[in-house]
């Protein structure tokens, strides 16, 4: 982990992610080795900022398709595919793992961005605003694994504006805890101080 002004980062440049708890000691991967290094150090961290997981998802398929080989040591697409979504179900496993007290002696907020599109959703057949994913195996479960997701965007007059409930095309929630907070919070927020509203939403944390 790299150090600059008080804050901890890392250059991704092996952008590999492991499968499963047996492929990890052979694999190459700068996420996990944040990860590994935030559940066994003493920090004072209090959030992780991933900008964006489109990005590295998107590069770690291309790795995949480069890799990943049949029996007979040809590259093997269709492998790849089905290795990427193993890889990413795992990740975001992962991701909840940081912030669970239960499991991690050193929780953080995990906060990411995810590019979205229009795509059909497997589970109601609708066509919806899904996060940016190759294959159809990660992207019903993504927003599970986060208790708020909240979608941005700027408006034609230059606003931006944060949506804290879906409508229907997209999905987007508020889990906070606090019953006066979670009703407190409008379904549309106009110019927000996302910082500010997500101590809110964690309880002034």
């Amino acid at each position: 982990m790299e150090h600059i002004d008080g804050l901890h980062y890392k250059t991704i440049v092996n952008v590999d992610w492991p499968e499963s708890a047996s492929e990890k000691a052979s694999c190459k991967s700068d996420i996990m080795e944040v990860f590994d290094w935030i559940r066994k150090n003493p920090h004072q961290i209090k959030v992780v900022y991933f900008d964006s997981i489109m990005r590295w998802n998107w590069k770690l398929l291309m790795y995949l398709k480069d890799t990943v080989t049949n029996a007979k040591g040809a590259r093997d697409l269709m492998r790849a595919y089905g290795v990427f979504g193993a890889k990413m179900k795992m990740f975001l496993d992962t991701i909840a793992s940081l912030t669970d007290v239960s499991v991690n002696p050193y929780p953080v907020h995990f906060i990411a961005t995810w590019g979205t599109g229009m795509d059909i959703d497997e589970e109601t057949g609708r066509r919806m605003e899904l996060p940016v994913v190759d294959g159809k195996m990660v992207p019903p479960i993504i927003n599970f694994h986060w208790d708020d997701v909240l979608r941005l965007e700027k408006d034609d007059a230059g606003k931006y504006l944060m949506y804290t409930s879906g409508r229907g095309r997209f999905d987007a929630k508020v889990s906070c805890g606090d019953k006066r907070i979670r009703e407190g919070i409008k379904d549309v927020i106009e110019n927000p101080n996302l910082y500010q509203y997500l101590q809110m939403f964690n309880g002034g944390d």
